[in-house]
C-alpha cells in the first residue's frame, strides 16, 4: 500500500514539473485572452504540487500544511473559473485590482472601490477576505468565505482536509509522532490530499484545453488515475 502512495507522489511530481511548457503553448493558442488568468493560476498550482512532493521527502510538515492550504483555494478557484466564463470574468476583475495594488506601491484604491461597492453586509466580511474572494459575490454568492469557495467548487471533503492541514500550520498546537510509523502515516495522508487536488486540476485543465497529459507518448496521468482509483476504494473499505 505504501508503494502505491509513493507511485502517486512520483506521478504528481513528474507531471507538475513538465507543465510549464504546455501551459505556455495552450495560453498562446487560446482565443479568449481572459483565460490567461486561468493559465497563470494553473501554473502556480502545478508549481505548488511539485514543491509539496519535494517537501514530503524531507518531512517538512508545517511547510506542506501551509502550501496545501493555499492549494485548496487555488484549485477550487481554477475549477470554478475554468468551467464558467462568468466566474472567470468576475475573477479577472479582482485579479486586475490586485495587480494594480502591486504595481502602484500597495495602493488599495482599486480594491477599496470593489469593497465599497459590495451589496453585502461589510460588518460580516473581513476586508482582506473580500479582496481575495469578493469575486464570488459577482457570481451570486452571499457568503464570502473559504467554505463558500469549496462549496461552489464541489470538491469532496476539502473543508475537512483544510482543517487537518491547519494542525500542521499552527505548530504550537501540533504533536508529531517522530517515529517511522508516525511519519509514514502523515506522509500517506498528505499524498492523498495532493492526489485529490492533482486529479481535480488535471481534469479541469483537460476540459479547458483538451490536453491528454501524454509526455513522449506516455500518459502518466492515466497511470496515476488507475492507482488513485484503487486507493479510493481501499480507503472506503477501511472506513466501512
Amino acid at each position: 500500500m505504501e508503494l502505491n502512495y509513493l507511485q502517486l507522489k512520483e506521478a504528481i511530481y513528474s507531471v507538475s514539473r513538465r507543465m510549464l511548457q504546455q501551459i505556455c503553448i495552450d495560453m498562446d493558442k487560446s482565443v479568449n485572452k481572459q483565460y490567461n488568468y486561468y493559465f497563470t493560476l494553473v501554473n502556480e498550482i502545478y508549481n505548488g504540487l511539485a514543491l509539496c512532493c519535494a517537501a514530503i521527502d524531507i518531512q517538512a510538515y508545517a511547510q506542506i500544511g501551509t502550501l496545501l492550504r493555499q492549494l485548496f483555494e487555488q484549485v477550487a478557484t481554477a475549477k470554478i473559473i475554468g468551467s464558467d466564463e462568468n466566474a472567470l470574468s468576475a475573477y479577472r476583475t479582482f485579479a486586475k485590482a490586485k495587480h494594480y495594488y502591486v504595481e502602484h506601491d500597495n495602493d488599495e484604491s482599486e480594491l477599496k472601490k470593489l469593497y465599497n461597492q459590495t451589496k453585502l453586509n461589510r460588518k460580516r466580511i473581513k476586508r482582506l477576505d473580500y479582496y481575495s474572494l469578493g469575486w464570488l459575490e459577482l457570481i451570486g454568492e452571499t457568503e464570502i468565505t473559504y467554505e463558500t469557495l469549496m462549496k461552489v467548487a464541489q470538491i469532496g471533503d476539502l473543508v475537512e482536509w483544510r482543517k487537518y492541514c491547519n494542525n500542521f500550520v499552527h505548530t504550537n498546537l501540533t504533536y508529531m509522532e517522530l517515529t517511522p510509523e508516525g511519519m509514514l502515516k502523515t506522509n500517506i495522508e498528505f499524498i492523498y490530499i495532493l492526489s485529490i487536488l492533482f486529479d481535480v486540476i488535471c481534469c479541469s485543465y483537460h476540459n479547458v484545453t483538451k490536453f491528454d497529459f501524454k509526455f513522449n507518448g506516455k500518459s502518466i496521468f492515466d497511470e496515476f488515475r488507475q492507482i488513485y482509483t484503487q486507493i479510493i476504494e481501499i480507503r472506503k473499505t477501511a472506513r466501512s
